[in-house]
């Protein structure tokens, strides 16, 4: 298997990025989709037990609360309840995006 060096670079560079998004809704559900593409390809490769729980337990990231509607965008001052949706998912995506960089790293070591 070759990899996946780049995407997880890629991923990790999404998720710093990601507070500089002017549709952070959008942003973070690209990410999600993402992160859960590279899941799934390293599923289908990685055969380690070890390996392939780590890349499991990676959480798919909660954006739902994050996501604005037509109404919210007019509202956005008064709407606690997203900001925080936001943040939560901004945390999360961090997490997501270390937890893939765990992985890769365990990967390069056993490529040696």
């Amino acid at each position: 298997m070759k990899i996946p060096k780049r995407q997880i670079e890629e991923l990790t560079r999404m998720s710093s990025e990601l507070e500089r998004q002017p549709q952070l809704d959008v942003a973070l559900e690209n990410f999600g989709r993402y992160a859960e593409d590279l899941k799934a390809y390293l599923l289908k490769h990685i055969e380690a037990p070890d390996l392939r729980l780590q890349i499991v337990s990676i959480p798919e990231l909660n954006y739902e609360r994050a996501r604005s509607t037509i109404g919210s965008y007019f509202i956005k001052a008064l709407s606690r309840r997203k900001a925080r949706g936001e943040k939560d998912a901004l945390e999360q995506a961090r997490a997501i995006a270390s937890q893939f960089n765990t992985v890769l790293l365990e990967l390069l070591m056993r490529a040696d």
